[in-house]
């Protein structure tokens, strides 16, 4: 089994850009004092459904399920998140216990606001569902050539961080700071995981490796009640079908690792 990880254009101008931005997006929301008329926009957008399916993708453990499948051509982007998302953790729910910010249904009038699944009122920001997709969206930009690819990928974190105001968990502010956090966390871990080849190319670490995200998987689709509301698609569906894509491709390479060995084995004398 050979590395194939892939060398990519510009990462680190990529992630600068895509930070620099993020910082602004700060700047602007913090010292406008636009946290609160922001929050009330984003929690009015219509289709609340769509909010919902969007918000799911940002748990760690549905996400890290689909990306199961990127086990067979992008082993590295199973290593990086699975790095990635230990310090993510770490950090973001640091900072959640240190600072206390009150979430927006801990502040303002229930009646003004829209909440769609669980009431929470506290340990605000960071947002921890921000940072987590934009983990993710860093190592699969670091690792895709493809701008348009990219930009697809961009375009979907987005909206992810953004349904964190429009199902009523998250400021703006919890937002950009999370998909900051997350991004740069991301950039390093995939960079670190690439000049350090620390990702499975031989049998052991395949194996490890698929049987962590397999262990995802079932806790995902048979110990993971829904917090939100019409999330079949992206809590049940999506998760189902690429952990079974997944887990299928962790089979064949398994079965292609022995019969190589095998191959390589010299008959007894």
């Amino acid at each position: 089994m050979t590395r194939v990880f892939q060398r990519t254009s510009a990462p680190t101008v990529w992630c600068s850009t895509v930070a620099g931005l993020l910082a602004v997006g700060i700047a602007i929301v913090y010292v406008g004092r636009w946290n609160i008329p922001v929050f009330y926009g984003l929690n009015q957008l219509p289709l609340p459904g769509v909010w919902t399916n969007l918000t799911e993708l940002g748990d760690g453990l549905i996400l890290g399920v689909l990306l199961f499948p990127f086990i067979r051509k992008k082993p590295y982007v199973l290593s990086a998140f699975l790095i990635g998302i230990v310090v993510n953790t770490l950090v973001v729910q640091g900072l959640k216990t240190w600072l206390a910010v009150s979430r927006p249904a801990g502040i303002l009038d229930p009646e003004t606001i829209r909440i769609l699944g669980p009431v929470l009122k506290a340990r605000a920001f960071p947002s921890g569902h921000s940072a987590t997709v934009f983990l993710a969206a860093a190592i699969l930009s670091v690792s895709i050539r493809a701008a348009v690819l990219r930009g697809g990928i961009m375009a979907l974190a987005v909206l992810v961080a953004l349904s964190r105001a429009a199902v009523g968990a998250h400021w703006p502010l919890d937002i950009l700071t999370g998909s900051l956090i997350g991004w740069a966390i991301g950039c390093a871990v995939a960079v670190l995981v690439q000049r350090r080849g620390w990702y499975p190319v031989h049998r052991t670490g395949v194996a490890w490796i698929g049987g962590i995200y397999v262990l995802a998987g079932v806790i995902a689709l048979f110990a993971y009640p829904a917090k939100y509301p019409w999330t079949f698609l992206t809590h049940t569906l999506a998760p189902l079908v690429a952990w079974g894509w997944g887990t299928l491709q962790w089979i064949q390479l398994l079965r292609n690792s022995f019969s190589e060995g095998n191959k390589q084995t010299p008959p007894p004398a």
